[in-house]
């Protein structure tokens, strides 16, 4: 009898710490964390130490979404091949990543299984090369960039195959003067002795921010994801809040909302 209550015992601490090593976290459309009556989908990740394997469900019905290799419990990136299914369970994406986490194949399916984008992206990040379908099959349009040669092709069709002239498949939204303006903007509006004034000692303080430029090119919904202290957060988000319009993103020849991410790092040096 002894014997048996210790074998019961012993399994009853292995399914705990089992249990222990799962993480649930729920998801908006936006594939934002939020709390679990307004999400979209919702995701197990299983700690396997190096990795984490994650099965995503759909909220609303606990059908299956995607079952793949996480690099970490944060959706950062993904190991080897990812899957995704509409809720009548049929593909709706394929995707294959490098270890690093980096993507290399897409595949995205119409639910009558047709395919409706195939990308090939390239080692160099913002290099790829798409192609969309119509839902019927046909061709819609084939987009080239090569981010080294700063080169960006598209060809856009209609239904019967002619090419329509000027339209923008794709564009990402810009900060008026591009990066270099976005740069000036962030050092000339920053109160960086901030932390210094309310005590911090030597060292750096990173603030990552994300925000959403919608259709006019107005920022919103900024949100600080961390909060190193001595009013770091705070001065992050109110220049974000501040910042002039962006030139908004165009997909598919209309504007629409993007979203992003900032790092905003604050220096205190040691004194001499």
């Amino acid at each position: 009898m002894r014997l048996i209550l210790i074998i019961v015992f012993i399994f009853s601490l292995t399914t705990l710490n089992a249990q222990n090593k799962v993480i649930i976290k729920y998801y908006d459309t936006l594939f934002k964390v939020v709390p679990k009556e307004n999400s979209t989908y919702y995701y197990q990740f299983e700690d396997r130490d190096s990795f984490y394997n994650c099965t995503a469900y759909y909220s609303s019905s606990n059908k299956l979404y995607s079952k793949f290799i996480a690099v970490d419990s944060n959706l950062n990136g993904a190991i080897g091949t990812v899957i995704c299914y509409y809720e009548s369970g049929k593909i709706k994406d394929s995707m294959f990543y490098y270890p690093n986490g980096k993507i290399i194949f897409e595949y995205r399916y119409y639910e009558n299984s047709n395919k409706k984008r195939v990308t090939k992206y390239g080692k160099e990040s913002g290099t790829y090369d798409t192609w969309a379908f119509y839902e019927n099959g046909k061709l819609w349009a084939h987009v080239y960039k090569m981010k080294a040669f700063d080169k960006l092709e598209n060809y856009v069709f209609d239904e019967e195959g002619n090419q329509i002239p000027d339209y923008i498949f794709e564009q990402p939204s810009e900060f008026p003067g591009g990066p270099a303006g976005w740069l000036k903007y962030i050092e000339g509006n920053l109160n960086r002795d901030l932390p210094i004034e309310n005590g911090a000692p030597p060292g750096k303080y990173t603030v990552v921010v994300t925000f959403s430029i919608d259709t006019t090119g107005a920022i919103s919904d900024v949100q600080a994801e961390n909060d190193p202290g001595y009013g770091t957060k705070e001065e992050a988000e109110r220049i974000m809040k501040n910042c002039p319009k962006w030139i908004p993103a165009i997909q598919f020849n209309q504007p629409v909302v993007s979203h992003h991410k900032q790092s905003i790092t604050f220096v205190v040096s040691a004194q001499k």
